[in-house]
């Protein structure tokens, strides 16, 4: 199946440190490990933008989120489990991540994909959380489709997973932030 092949082609290019062009589990977005800082500059790099605004990391199941996020309230894990479209939720405390990726007040932005697809196989196979963003210009508009994709950002990316009829939603995740006394706050419905 062309999309096994297509993961296995993904892991190899992510353990040499390079960027990937991919269908996530809501648009066609820009990733690569969050372990690899060189990695990660290079994709805000590619995208022209400033390393001070924050990407989304993505696990693979709610096990893996575990490993880097606490003190979350049981509502917040009920409402990830039982979310049936995409949430980012922003986290107020993390650890066993990069400094590299966290907002200044030491927070991060983390999607557990839930959707079976490209995306989640990749996650799966690769045991590891992956750096995610939009695949479009900082300050571009961008459909989320790949034929929308800028031409620099095709040409510039080291791998370009071979699925560009992959089906997309095309609509960006939800981002809920917790806070440290327990409240939230939804950023992007």
């Amino acid at each position: 199946m062309q999309t096994d092949l297509e993961v296995q082609q993904a892991i190899a290019h992510l353990k040499q440190g390079h960027t990937l062009l991919y269908p996530s589990d809501t648009i066609w977005g820009l990733g690569c490990d969050v372990f690899n800082q060189k990695a990660v500059e290079k994709v805000f790099s590619l995208k022209g933008r400033a390393l001070q605004k924050k990407c989304i990391v993505l696990v693979e199941n709610i096990g893996q989120l575990n490993q880097y996020v606490d003190d979350v309230p049981e509502s917040f894990w009920q409402v990830l489990e039982y979310a049936t479209e995409p949430i980012t939720m922003i986290y107020p405390k993390v650890y066993k991540l990069p400094e590299y990726l966290l907002a200044e007040n030491g927070s991060v932005a983390i999607r557990w994909v839930k959707q079976e697809g490209f995306c989640k196989s990749l996650l799966k196979s690769y045991k590891k959380p992956l750096l995610s963003t939009s695949a479009n210009v900082s300050g571009e508009a961008f459909s989320g489709k790949f034929k929308d994709i800028h031409q620099d950002i095709l040409k510039q990316a080291d791998y370009v997973v071979n699925l560009p009829q992959h089906p997309v939603k095309t609509k960006s995740s939800t981002i809920w932030e917790i806070h440290l006394d327990g409240s939230f706050s939804i950023l992007r419905p």
